[in-house]
């Protein structure tokens, strides 16, 4: 009898053991499997991340490409613009156009002296009348005549 319980302490030994080591083993699956999600996450933000990554790079070549095309029509511009002052003489037309300029400011001053001067004449002329009114009130307020009008009314 003691065989067969040194058999059966044997056996469940071996049994604990191995429910230990599958219980273990189930702990680390599942640490694994966490693993392993955590991970098909980290994948599938990474993969968005490059997604839109290139997306942007896209656009930016494009815009890129489009600013390439405006440099160059710029730079041909500017060699049209080039070739056409070589061909013309710049200095007439600058002066030409600072004589036209000249002109446009001479005439809005003559206009605005025109009108100062008016301005001007017409405040003399105000000035005059209110001068010759001002001399007939005093002359009015003055006269003989007042001191006795105002005696006879009161």
């Amino acid at each position: 009898m003691s065989n067969t319980q040194d058999n059966m302490k044997i056996i469940q030994k071996i049994s604990e053991d191995q429910g230990k080591t599958i219980n273990k083993l189930r702990g680390e699956l599942e640490k694994m499997k966490e693993e392993k999600y955590a991970l098909e996450r980290d994948t599938r933000d990474r993969h968005l991340e490059e997604s839109a990554l290139l997306r942007k790079l896209d656009h930016e070549r494009n815009k890129s490409g489009e600013l390439e095309d405006k440099v160059e029509s710029l730079e041909g511009r500017l060699i049209e613009y080039e070739t056409e002052m070589r061909n013309h003489c710049c200095e007439e037309h600058v002066q030409s156009q600072w004589k036209a300029k000249l002109n446009e400011v001479e005439s809005t001053l003559k206009s605005n002296y025109d009108q100062w001067q008016r301005s001007v004449e017409q405040l003399k002329k105000e000035r005059d009348a209110a001068v010759a009114a001002g001399r007939y009130n005093k002359n009015y307020i003055y006269s003989p005549i007042l001191p006795i009008f105002i005696l006879y009314i009161m």
